[in-house]
C-alpha cells in the first residue's frame, strides 16, 4: 500500500503545480522559418540568375550549359547537374505574390530544376480556379490566368538560377464528343488519360502538336535558358500497353482500324 501512496501523491502534486500553466509555458516553440534561412542549411550559393550563356544542351549523355559564347560543343561549355522536384496542378500555377517566395525557399532548398507536371490533368471550368493550363472548352483551349500565373513563376524561378522541366500529355482525357475523336463502342469505356491511343491517332497527334505550340508561344518559352528540357509523353507507350494486357482492350473500333 505505502509503495502505492508516494507515487500517487506525487502525480497529484504535479497535476496541481501546472494546473495554471499556458501552452506557451508547457512547449518550447519550435519553428523553420524558410525565408529566413542562413548558414548550413542554405545552399543559395549553388544557383545564379538564369542567362542566354545558361542554356542547357546535350552533350555524350551529359546536360550542358553553351557558356559565354552562346554556342554549344565549343571550349566554354559547362556541365550542370540537377536537384529537383515538382510542382504538380495548380502547383504550378502560384499567385503572383507568391511566385517570388516559393522560388527562393526552392533555391536555398538546393533546388535548381523544377518539374511542371500534371498541368493537363483536370482542366478548369471556371478559369480562376488556376489548376490546369487547360480549361474545358475543346482541347487544346489554354487558361488564361493559369498561363499569365506560370510566366510569372518562370520568372521568378530563373531569376533564382531554376530551370523548368515542361511537361505535355500526362493525364488529359480526350473526349470524344468535346475533341471530335471517335468514340468507343458501346460498352466499351474511354481509356484513363487516353492511354496508348494518343500515341498513335492521327487526330490526337495533331490537337497535342497544337497543344505544344500554344503552350511555348503562350509562355514566350521560345529560346528561354529557363527551359532546360521537354517531356512530350508521360508514362506511356504501346509497348508497356501491351506487355500490361491494356492494348486489345484500349485499342477498340475505329483506334484498332488505325492501329
Amino acid at each position: 500500500m505505502k509503495k502505492t501512496v508516494l507515487p500517487v501523491t506525487f502525480l497529484a502534486l504535479l497535476l496541481g503545480a501546472t494546473e495554471g500553466w499556458s501552452a506557451e509555458d508547457r512547449f518550447y516553440r519550435f519553428e523553420i522559418r524558410q525565408d529566413e534561412l542562413r548558414g548550413a542549411p542554405d545552399f543559395g550559393f549553388l544557383n545564379r540568375p538564369l542567362a542566354a550563356s545558361d542554356r542547357i544542351f546535350v552533350r555524350d549523355g551529359r546536360f550542358m550549359r553553351v557558356g559565354a559564347d552562346l554556342k554549344p560543343n565549343t571550349r566554354d561549355d559547362e556541365r550542370v547537374r540537377f536537384f529537383g522536384t515538382n510542382a504538380v496542378f495548380g502547383g504550378a500555377f502560384p499567385e503572383e505574390k507568391d511566385a517570388v517566395r516559393i522560388a527562393r525557399r526552392l533555391r536555398r532548398l538546393g533546388v535548381n530544376l523544377v518539374r511542371l507536371h500534371h498541368m493537363d490533368s483536370s482542366p478548369d471550368k471556371d478559369p480562376e480556379q488556376a489548376r490546369s493550363i487547360l480549361t474545358t472548352d475543346p482541347y487544346p483551349t489554354l487558361n488564361r490566368v493559369s498561363v499569365r500565373r506560370l510566366r510569372a513563376f518562370l520568372n521568378a524561378l530563373k531569376a533564382e538560377g531554376i530551370y523548368v522541366d515542361l511537361n505535355l500529355h500526362v493525364g488529359y482525357t480526350f473526349r470524344p464528343a468535346v475533341d471530335k475523336v471517335p468514340a468507343m463502342p458501346e460498352g466499351v469505356s474511354f481509356p484513363t488519360q487516353s492511354k496508348p491511343l494518343h500515341v498513335f491517332y492521327p487526330r490526337m497527334v495533331e490537337l497535342q502538336l497544337e497543344f505544344t505550340r500554344r503552350v511555348i508561344d503562350a509562355l514566350g518559352l521560345r529560346g528561354d535558358p529557363v527551359l532546360a528540357m521537354v517531356e512530350i509523353n508521360n508514362e506511356s507507350s504501346l509497348v508497356d500497353s501491351w506487355q500490361r494486357g491494356g492494348l486489345d482492350r484500349a485499342a477498340q473500333g475505329e483506334y484498332r482500324a488505325e492501329l
